[in-house]
């Protein structure tokens, strides 16, 4: 009796281990569930940021997407929180003059050439910048010009990076509590 109790059991945990091993591949392929952990990401790392007083004074936190929203549906759940009691709103950039608006500014794996080009003209002042490479594991590990955090695949998980330095140059301020669950990449040299 004990035996067929603990086959059951081996049973059971494999059959549970299975499971979870084919809902998180299924979580990693660009999908909804995706897009609402990146939005749960990109909204809890703003809770561990501080901006300068000059950007403060906005009655709203705009997350702005980069030519494509990274967040797909996971976005429309965002405009439903409050954000230190302000709303969320959510904006497209199609076109660079609009960035200094942006709290947040989303930036997609595609999009990471020309964010880099456009960046030149004029530098973004006191906007965080969440890249995603979620979909692209050679983007890992390297802290991108003009990029502060970026969302990384680890392994079936996703997990962030964050350029310290690209970070200390905006003006924004990070708590030690994300930076303990951060991997911390720097510039190539």
């Amino acid at each position: 009796m004990l035996g067929l109790l603990l086959s059951r059991r081996r049973f059971t945990a494999k059959l549970a281990i299975a499971l979870a091993g084919v809902y998180c591949g299924l979580v990693m392929a660009e999908d909804p569930k995706q897009q609402v952990v990146k939005a749960a990401f990109v909204f809890n790392i703003a809770k561990f940021v501080s901006w300068p007083a000059t950007n403060q004074s906005t009655n709203q936190l705009r997350i702005c997407s980069y030519n494509t929203s990274p967040l797909g549906t996971g976005g429309e759940l965002l405009k439903r929180r409050k954000f230190h009691g302000k709303p969320v709103v959510l904006a497209t950039l199609e076109q660079w003059e609009g960035i200094n608006r942006c709290t947040i500014l989303l930036v997609s794996a595609d999009n990471l050439t020309r964010f880099e080009s456009d960046r030149l003209t004029a530098e973004p002042k006191s906007t965080l910048v969440i890249a995603d490479f979620t979909q692209h594991d050679d983007l890992a590990g390297v802290a991108y010009e003009g990029v502060h955090v970026s969302l990384v695949r680890k392994g079936t998980r996703i997990g962030f990076e964050i350029n310290l330095t690209g970070l200390e140059e905006s003006g924004l301020k990070v708590s030690s509590e994300l930076l303990k669950l951060a991997d911390i990449v720097e510039r190539p040299r």
